[in-house]
């Protein structure tokens, strides 16, 4: 059996990149079995096929909750989860101490356009949207605080630098991946290859769906004051990016 791990913190497109994996046939992919809410299963078994035990069997042992993730492969050839930010340092350091295991790093380049979607999930309540066009979705806007962006994203950078320095100091190779590059077919026959998997005759299928617009004046209700406040840092370009 081969596994794997995402890495990642929130609003790289993690549900997306778990969904779209586990629509392989060979793949059992978990999405945030850490979460703090709850233990999120593969989307498509979520109806009781697996129990890998409650939350306080989860917090009590860690490292433990993650070999039961493995040892409950269903029998599926390959099998992973996504590990995010601000969750448990004794699973990251089982994935960190066991060399089989496969990393995918996933970030995302716009630092500024991943700070407002949490908000937007903040104000909705949500995280994400699973089969639902995203032209049925209600448009939310929010305001910006420009300072509590900056902490955050230097909070993110620490995190993502202490990974891959603990990365290294094993002698750890993994993959890097970015939102930005996720939606291309390029992408995921990479993802397969670097799982050891070749693409298939047919794209895989992810459930989960993108929330919000590009453009980003179609969100942020202060955006004259964040481009005035932003004009001479490193993300005014990412203000009017109208990348994914």
């Amino acid at each position: 059996m081969i596994r794997f791990v995402i890495i990642t913190a929130p609003r790289t497109g993690s549900n997306y990149l778990c969904s779209l994996l586990n629509s392989h046939p060979l793949i059992l992919c978990h999405h945030e079995i850490f979460n703090p809410k709850g233990i999120h299963y593969a989307i498509d078994h979520r109806e009781g096929q697996i129990d890998l035990g409650t939350l306080q069997e989860r917090a009590m042992n860690p490292a433990a909750f993650v070999q039961r993730v493995w040892d409950t492969s269903l029998h599926y050839r390959y099998v992973g989860f996504k590990l995010g930010w601000r969750q448990p340092e004794a699973a990251f350091e089982s994935i960190y101490a066991d060399p089989q295991v496969k990393v995918i790093l996933l970030s995302r380049r716009n630092r500024l356009k991943m700070y407002v979607s949490e908000q937007v999930a903040l104000a909705e309540g949500r995280w994400t949207h699973y089969h639902v066009p995203t032209a049925q979705l209600p448009p939310i806007k929010v305001e910006i605080d420009v300072e509590h962006f900056f902490e955050y994203t230097n909070t993110i950078d620490e995190f993502f630098q202490g990974v891959i320095q603990r990365l290294q100091g094993r002698g750890r190779g993994y993959k890097t991946l970015f939102y930005e590059d996720l939606f291309s077919v390029e992408t995921e026959a990479e993802i397969l290859d670097f799982l050891g998997l070749q693409q298939l005759s047919q794209p895989l299928q992810a459930a989960s769906v993108k929330r919000n617009p590009n453009n980003l004046r179609q969100i942020v209700t202060n955006f004259e004051q964040l481009e005035r406040e932003l004009a001479c840092s490193r993300y005014a370009s990412e203000l009017t990016d109208r990348g994914l």
